[in-house]
Protein backbone atom coordinates (compact mmCIF):
# COMPACT_ATOMS: atom_id res chain seq x y z
CA UNK A 1 0.00 0.00 0.00
CA UNK A 2 1.05 3.47 -0.58
CA UNK A 3 1.59 6.06 2.17
CA UNK A 4 -0.12 9.38 2.42
CA UNK A 5 0.54 11.74 -0.47
CA UNK A 6 0.30 9.28 -3.09
CA UNK A 7 -0.82 11.72 -5.36
CA UNK A 8 2.49 12.46 -5.79
CA UNK A 9 3.19 9.68 -7.45
CA UNK A 10 2.15 10.78 -10.23
CA UNK A 11 4.96 12.43 -11.74
CA UNK A 12 9.05 11.72 -11.47
CA UNK A 13 10.62 13.95 -9.76
CA UNK A 14 14.15 15.75 -10.89
CA UNK A 15 17.10 12.83 -9.78
CA UNK A 16 15.03 10.53 -8.77
CA UNK A 17 15.71 8.20 -11.40
CA UNK A 18 17.65 10.23 -13.83
CA UNK A 19 20.82 8.19 -13.83
CA UNK A 20 19.38 4.69 -13.80
CA UNK A 21 19.23 2.96 -16.33
CA UNK A 22 15.94 0.72 -15.27
CA UNK A 23 16.02 -1.98 -17.83
CA UNK A 24 19.44 -2.43 -17.79
CA UNK A 25 19.44 -3.35 -13.81
CA UNK A 26 20.81 -6.66 -13.12
CA UNK A 27 20.33 -7.96 -9.82
CA UNK A 28 22.69 -10.64 -9.47
CA UNK A 29 25.04 -7.92 -9.47
CA UNK A 30 23.68 -5.99 -6.46
CA UNK A 31 26.30 -5.98 -3.55
CA UNK A 32 24.85 -7.75 -0.58
CA UNK A 33 25.55 -6.20 2.46
CA UNK A 34 25.46 -9.70 3.99
CA UNK A 35 28.36 -12.08 3.39
CA UNK A 36 28.75 -15.71 4.32
CA UNK A 37 31.87 -14.31 6.86
CA UNK A 38 29.08 -12.39 8.24
CA UNK A 39 27.00 -15.51 8.38
CA UNK A 40 29.28 -17.04 10.67
CA UNK A 41 30.62 -14.17 12.40
CA UNK A 42 27.69 -12.26 13.70
CA UNK A 43 24.53 -14.25 13.38
CA UNK A 44 23.97 -17.98 14.85
CA UNK A 45 22.29 -20.28 12.78
CA UNK A 46 20.53 -21.65 16.69
CA UNK A 47 19.39 -18.37 17.26
CA UNK A 48 17.55 -17.17 13.77
CA UNK A 49 16.08 -20.88 12.89
CA UNK A 50 15.14 -23.62 15.55
CA UNK A 51 12.98 -25.31 12.85
CA UNK A 52 15.11 -28.54 11.07
CA UNK A 53 13.82 -28.24 7.67
CA UNK A 54 15.81 -26.88 5.07
CA UNK A 55 14.78 -23.65 2.82
CA UNK A 56 16.18 -22.95 -0.69
CA UNK A 57 13.64 -20.55 -2.15
CA UNK A 58 12.23 -17.57 -0.89
CA UNK A 59 9.07 -17.51 1.21
CA UNK A 60 7.96 -14.45 -0.55
CA UNK A 61 9.17 -11.76 -2.89
CA UNK A 62 6.92 -8.48 -2.72
CA UNK A 63 7.66 -5.73 -5.78
CA UNK A 64 5.46 -2.61 -6.55
CA UNK A 65 3.68 -5.27 -8.96
CA UNK A 66 3.16 -7.89 -6.32
CA UNK A 67 2.66 -5.76 -2.89
CA UNK A 68 0.20 -8.13 -1.00
CA UNK A 69 1.31 -11.38 -0.22
CA UNK A 70 -0.23 -14.02 1.72
CA UNK A 71 -2.73 -13.22 4.78
CA UNK A 72 -1.61 -9.81 6.06
CA UNK A 73 1.42 -9.53 4.10
CA UNK A 74 2.26 -6.35 2.19
CA UNK A 75 4.63 -3.62 1.59
CA UNK A 76 4.14 0.13 2.32
CA UNK A 77 5.29 2.81 0.61
CA UNK A 78 5.98 6.16 1.79
CA UNK A 79 6.40 9.52 0.57
CA UNK A 80 7.43 7.60 -3.32
CA UNK A 81 7.37 10.31 -6.02
CA UNK A 82 6.96 7.45 -8.76
CA UNK A 83 5.77 4.23 -8.35
CA UNK A 84 6.02 1.93 -12.03
CA UNK A 85 4.28 -1.04 -12.60
CA UNK A 86 4.44 -1.45 -16.46
CA UNK A 87 8.27 -1.54 -16.42
CA UNK A 88 10.31 -4.54 -16.23
CA UNK A 89 11.62 -4.56 -13.58
CA UNK A 90 8.89 -2.22 -11.95
CA UNK A 91 9.99 0.15 -9.45
CA UNK A 92 9.27 3.06 -6.46
CA UNK A 93 11.31 6.32 -6.94
CA UNK A 94 11.76 8.31 -3.81
CA UNK A 95 13.77 11.34 -3.46
CA UNK A 96 13.25 13.45 -0.34
CA UNK A 97 14.25 16.90 -2.03
CA UNK A 98 11.41 16.74 -2.96
CA UNK A 99 8.93 15.44 -0.53
CA UNK A 100 9.93 16.67 3.01
CA UNK A 101 7.52 16.55 5.11
CA UNK A 102 8.29 13.31 5.97
CA UNK A 103 11.32 10.47 5.61
CA UNK A 104 10.82 8.29 2.22
CA UNK A 105 10.72 4.80 3.74
CA UNK A 106 9.55 1.15 2.73
CA UNK A 107 8.23 -0.89 5.49
CA UNK A 108 6.98 -4.76 4.96
CA UNK A 109 5.06 -6.14 6.67
CA UNK A 110 4.63 -10.42 7.02
CA UNK A 111 2.52 -12.86 8.66
CA UNK A 112 4.61 -16.07 9.12
CA UNK A 113 1.17 -18.14 9.52
CA UNK A 114 -0.19 -17.09 6.08
CA UNK A 115 2.61 -19.57 4.86
CA UNK A 116 2.15 -22.23 7.10
CA UNK A 117 4.65 -21.42 9.15
CA UNK A 118 3.77 -22.71 12.80
CA UNK A 119 7.67 -22.84 14.44
CA UNK A 120 9.68 -20.06 15.83
CA UNK A 121 12.05 -18.64 13.38
CA UNK A 122 14.32 -16.58 12.00
CA UNK A 123 14.05 -14.53 8.80
CA UNK A 124 15.59 -12.40 6.53
CA UNK A 125 14.40 -9.32 4.55
CA UNK A 126 16.31 -8.38 1.55
CA UNK A 127 15.70 -4.93 0.18
CA UNK A 128 17.00 -4.38 -3.58
CA UNK A 129 17.56 -0.71 -3.58
CA UNK A 130 19.64 1.38 -6.29
CA UNK A 131 21.03 5.28 -5.04
CA UNK A 132 21.95 7.94 -7.58
CA UNK A 133 24.65 8.47 -5.34
CA UNK A 134 24.93 7.70 -1.66
CA UNK A 135 21.53 6.95 0.72
CA UNK A 136 21.61 6.31 4.27
CA UNK A 137 18.54 4.33 5.96
CA UNK A 138 17.69 3.68 9.55
CA UNK A 139 16.76 -0.03 9.70
CA UNK A 140 14.07 -0.90 12.07
CA UNK A 141 11.49 -3.54 12.85
CA UNK A 142 8.74 -5.14 15.42
CA UNK A 143 9.52 -8.95 16.11
CA UNK A 144 7.07 -9.59 18.88
CA UNK A 145 8.82 -11.57 21.66
CA UNK A 146 11.63 -12.38 18.83
CA UNK A 147 14.22 -9.72 18.49
CA UNK A 148 15.67 -7.41 15.42
CA UNK A 149 19.39 -8.77 15.25
CA UNK A 150 20.54 -5.45 12.96
CA UNK A 151 18.88 -2.62 13.62
CA UNK A 152 20.34 0.99 12.85
CA UNK A 153 21.86 3.00 10.15
CA UNK A 154 22.71 1.15 6.90
CA UNK A 155 24.68 3.39 3.81
CA UNK A 156 24.71 2.13 0.53
CA UNK A 157 26.33 3.44 -2.97
CA UNK A 158 24.67 2.80 -6.35
CA UNK A 159 23.04 -0.80 -6.61
CA UNK A 160 23.35 -2.74 -3.50
CA UNK A 161 20.99 -4.84 -1.13
CA UNK A 162 20.00 -4.16 2.20
CA UNK A 163 19.47 -7.13 5.07
CA UNK A 164 17.36 -6.74 7.84
CA UNK A 165 17.06 -10.07 10.35
CA UNK A 166 15.06 -10.92 12.66
CA UNK A 167 15.87 -13.75 15.32
CA UNK A 168 12.96 -16.31 17.61
CA UNK A 169 10.03 -14.96 16.28
CA UNK A 170 6.83 -17.08 16.62
CA UNK A 171 4.12 -17.37 13.83
CA UNK A 172 2.61 -13.81 14.33
CA UNK A 173 2.71 -10.88 12.34
CA UNK A 174 5.79 -8.81 12.19
CA UNK A 175 6.93 -5.81 10.58
CA UNK A 176 10.59 -4.47 9.39
CA UNK A 177 11.67 -0.68 7.83
CA UNK A 178 13.94 0.98 6.49
CA UNK A 179 13.51 4.98 6.35
CA UNK A 180 15.98 7.27 4.32
CA UNK A 181 18.05 9.52 6.83
CA UNK A 182 20.30 11.02 4.51
CA UNK A 183 21.47 11.00 1.05
CA UNK A 184 20.48 10.97 -2.56
CA UNK A 185 16.79 9.82 -4.26
CA UNK A 186 16.81 5.87 -4.37
CA UNK A 187 15.00 3.58 -6.43
CA UNK A 188 13.23 0.71 -4.67
CA UNK A 189 12.76 -2.77 -6.28
CA UNK A 190 11.75 -5.60 -4.74
CA UNK A 191 11.87 -6.89 -0.85
CA UNK A 192 13.13 -10.54 -0.64
CA UNK A 193 11.36 -13.04 2.63
CA UNK A 194 13.63 -15.48 3.62
CA UNK A 195 14.56 -17.74 6.18
CA UNK A 196 18.44 -17.60 6.93
CA UNK A 197 20.93 -19.06 4.88
CA UNK A 198 22.39 -22.57 6.24
CA UNK A 199 26.19 -22.52 6.92
CA UNK A 200 27.83 -25.46 7.58
CA UNK A 201 31.12 -25.09 9.53
CA UNK A 202 34.01 -28.41 10.02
Amino acid sequence: MLGEDSESISREAPGATENLDHKAIDFTQFESDVVLEDWVSKYSLTELVRSPVFFYFPIDVLTPVHPVGKGRTNITLIMPTIVQTDSAPSYAGFDRTVNTSRAPAVSVHFDPSAYGITATSGYVFTFSIAAVGTATFDASGYAGPGAVVNPGPKTITGQQTISIVVANVPPAPLYVALTQTAGTAFTWYSTSINHPPLVFQP
